[in-house]
């Protein structure tokens, strides 16, 4: 138990030094999370039988990393700005076009929801992107992309509202109170963003 959070404390480059130590091959090939990808990859090359599997393998994780990138950079696109100030409509746009330029489908859509949602206690965030999330070959049109960007946002607006009642409140308030004004109201949130 004590390893497990002093494990949970340490930094991305700890973790990692610590996995590469105490697992042997196999373990760290699941640990590390990439054990999912190469299967994907083996099993796509196998189904495809390219003349050049190095080649085809290349592209496919070179696609992965820039899949992520571009995800990362339109997440921070859209968090340049409040989503009440006036820029925020254009980094949306950019971000849009970012994406849509990389080929926007459902799938990135959804990766790029669930990274603005992260921070989010769990329970909100997963009703949030079953609200939100496309299929993962669905075209994602620019005003669908723009409110579901916008409800994961006021979420997290909400979320800070309600942690700043609780501190304002104090001890003469229970943090019960405060949760519940927040589901409430990222609650509405949901139902708002199925209209």
């Amino acid at each position: 138990l004590l390893y497990t959070i002093k494990f949970e404390v340490m930094n991305k480059k700890e973790k990692t030094a610590i996995v590469e130590k105490v697992c042997d091959p196999e373990e760290y090939f699941e640990k590390s999370g990439i054990a999912g990808s190469v299967r994907e990859a083996i099993s796509l090359m196998v189904e495809n039988r390219p003349k050049d599997p190095i080649s085809f393998l290349s592209q496919y994780f070179g696609s992965l990393v820039e899949e992520v990138n571009v995800i990362v950079q339109a997440q921070r696109l859209v968090c340049l700005t409040h989503h009440s100030r006036p820029a925020f409509p254009d980094n949306v746009i950019s971000a849009y076009n970012l994406l849509r330029d990389k080929g926007l489908s459902g799938k990135v859509h959804n990766e790029l929801l669930k990274g603005l949602c992260s921070g989010l206690p769990a329970v909100i965030s997963e009703r949030l992107l079953d609200k939100l999330n496309c299929k993962e070959l669905d075209a994602v049109p620019h005003l669908l992309f723009y409110n579901n960007v916008l409800t994961c946002l006021v979420c997290h607006d909400y979320k800070k509202h309600s942690e700043l009642l609780y501190r304002e409140l104090g001890s003469n308030c229970d943090r019960g109170v405060c949760e519940a004004l927040f589901h409430l109201t990222t609650g509405v949130c949901v139902r708002l963003s199925s209209i």
